[in-house]
């Protein structure tokens, strides 16, 4: 069994930005790019924090980041970003 999880993040969690600290302070290592499937509508909250939602009907690919995050991490990731 593995002590570390994948999470894929998009948005102000990802490289050179505001929140990417919670990843990096959490032990977080950057694997790669990607993008998802063609079926996401993605808008932003207050211009700030952007959201998405998977979509029966086509949408768009979002460009997100893969990160490694150990599983004793991954809520202290979240519960550093503002709102939780």
């Amino acid at each position: 069994m593995t002590d570390t999880t994948l999470l894929a993040v998009n948005g102000t969690l990802m490289r050179g930005l505001k929140l990417n600290p919670n990843l990096t302070n959490a032990g977080g290592v950057f694997v790669r790019e990607d993008k998802t499937d063609g079926h996401y509508r993605l808008w932003s909250i207050n211009d700030d924090h952007p959201a998405m939602i998977r979509t029966i009907e086509p949408g768009s690919q979002v460009e997100l980041e893969i990160w490694e995050l150990p599983l004793a991490a991954k809520c202290w990731a979240f519960r550093a970003s503002p709102g939780w």
